[in-house]
């Protein structure tokens, strides 16, 4: 069984896997992401971090939804079309997959249907380095990760709060989750 542990993958043998011991990678989820890390907008595109460690950072993250985020990667690897030149700022179609991310979304933010989401980075010392917010059926679901002043990198520790509640603690290992669907998602998505 393949895990996210530090940003890169670890092959363990209990057939439980996951970040920091919690959580797990299904070999469903292996599966979607060695499609979706094959496919043509991760060939065009050339990214920072290798498309695996991203991809099973970001499923060690949505455990509770991860038939969800499997459905979802599937279809992006399949809805892409290669531009000439490549849009690498845009991922693929996403208009082509809305019922999927929709799912994807709901299953993270249970609340109802979500607004765009903001993140604000380097508030006033002392505080979070980046708090992103998504307001979703008139619930607020914040990540505030970092602190200001700390040389704030990665791994990054995180409080996750719902209406400014908080709900529990984690850590974004890389930048990769820090925007999105973060350490943040799993304690979101098990929320009532």
């Amino acid at each position: 069984m393949m895990s996210a542990c530090g940003g890169q993958a670890v092959l363990e043998a209990t057939g439980e896997a996951g970040a920091g011991g919690e959580g797990g990678i299904s070999v469903a989820t292996l599966s979607a992401c060695t499609v979706w890390c094959g496919g043509p907008w991760e060939e065009q595109c050339q990214h920072d971090e290798p498309c695996m460690d991203r991809c099973l950072e970001t499923a060690s993250y949505l455990e509770p939804c991860a038939p969800e985020y499997e459905v979802a990667l599937l279809c992006y690897a399949t809805a892409f079309i290669p531009n000439d030149p490549p849009a690498c700022d845009t991922p693929p179609d996403a208009a082509a997959c809305e019922t999927e991310t929709d799912a994807l979304l709901a299953c993270v933010f249970p609340a109802g249907p979500c607004e765009i989401g903001q993140c604000v980075a380097g508030g006033p010392s002392p505080g979070p380095a980046i708090v992103c917010d998504r307001l979703c059926g008139g619930v607020v679901y914040t990540s505030a990760c970092g602190q200001v002043g700390s040389g704030a990198g990665f791994p990054m520790d995180c409080e996750c709060q719902i209406d400014g509640e908080t709900v529990g603690t984690c850590q974004n290992v890389t930048g990769n989750g820090s925007a999105g669907l973060g350490c943040c998602s799993e304690y979101f998505a098990v929320s009532e």
